[in-house]
């Protein structure tokens, strides 16, 4: 099978060096790596030019969009399984691809593959257990007989490092094309309907975690919340909020029992952050539009939406 990689980047010259020079050492070789870029200021794209299987896609920094921007570059890329990592996800050894494609090369109803995400080691310890929560270190598959069992959690994989059986891909049409926010959660949510299986490959590691400031993750979680609101055919049976709960229950207690009394205090202001605004977001119709903008981590998209 062929294998392509896309990484979407804006102003990534921290990261695209190292990133590429790591993604040519794996132990199984992508034939292409497409880097697609939303009108970088930076050096970005003259770096990623001086490495021989990298090609540039080039769009306006206005265009960008999580799905539509994606689904350009799938349509262009060539593999039989394709692959996306965000510009700051970094694979952490030389088997990272090897590992994340190796369940949709053995089992053709595996549409999707997700890796496993380590924090950084600059990431607060808060950030830190709560990538230990969603990211463990068990691998899985599952099905649509496996959703009420697993909750929100069932239509969990990050396009931060994730893979694509390209025969499932196009047999659903592709990426929702005008989507505010997780567009891996939506997509995952129509290959269970369609009958395909998704799988989590806890051996496929990459370093990515965001020391986010409270309204940041405000924001964020603002759109998660108005995203899962759009999308309520899928989402609406599935618990979101118990699975909150359990998570901040889950990183907490750690803080406390590993005496980062300071942190602990932190992350209770961290996660009321999260709570509101995924609250709030699933009311987004209550709003007038320029305040749903002000609270919103994605301004530009919410032109003419409500």
């Amino acid at each position: 099978m062929k294998i392509s990689l896309v990484i979407p980047t804006c102003n990534a010259e921290v990261y695209i060096d190292n990133l590429l020079s790591v993604l040519g050492g794996q132990s199984k070789p992508v034939d292409e790596i497409i880097v697609i870029d939303s009108a970088s200021n930076d050096k970005t794209v003259e770096i990623a030019k001086k490495y021989k299987n990298v090609k540039i896609m080039e769009i306006k920094r206005i265009e960008f969009n999580h799905g539509a921007t994606r689904h350009k570059a799938f349509l262009e890329s060539v593999g039989d399984i394709v692959c996306f990592l965000t510009q700051d996800a970094l694979p952490i050894n030389e088997f990272y691809i090897e590992n994340l494609v190796k369940s949709i090369q053995d089992d053709s109803k595996i549409a999707m593959a997700g890796g496993r995400q380590v924090a950084r080691k600059d990431a607060r310890n808060s950030e830190k257990y709560v990538r230990l929560f969603n990211y463990p270190e068990t691998s899985r598959i599952w099905s649509k007989e496996n959703v009420k069992e697993f909750g929100i959690k069932a239509f969990f994989i990050s396009d931060s490092c994730s893979a694509y059986s390209r025969n499932a891909y196009m047999s659903i049409g592709g990426f929702e094309k005008n989507i505010l926010t997780n567009e891996d959660m939506e997509i995952a949510a129509r290959f269970l309907e369609a009958g395909y299986k998704l799988a989590y490959q806890a051996n496929a590691e990459v370093y990515h975690s965001h020391n986010y400031t409270l309204f940041e993750q405000f924001k964020r979680n603002f759109d998660v919340g108005a995203f899962l609101s759009m999308y309520a055919e899928h989402f609406s049976k599935s618990k979101t909020k118990s699975e909150g709960v359990k998570m901040a229950k889950k990183v907490f207690g750690k803080l406390i029992k590993e005496k980062h009394f300071a942190e602990a205090v932190y992350c209770g202001a961290d996660f009321s952050a999260r709570f509101i605004g995924n609250f709030i977001g699933k009311k987004y119709k209550m709003f007038p539009l320029p305040l749903v903008k002000r609270m919103s981590g994605q301004k530009n998209w919410w032109e003419g939406k409500c």
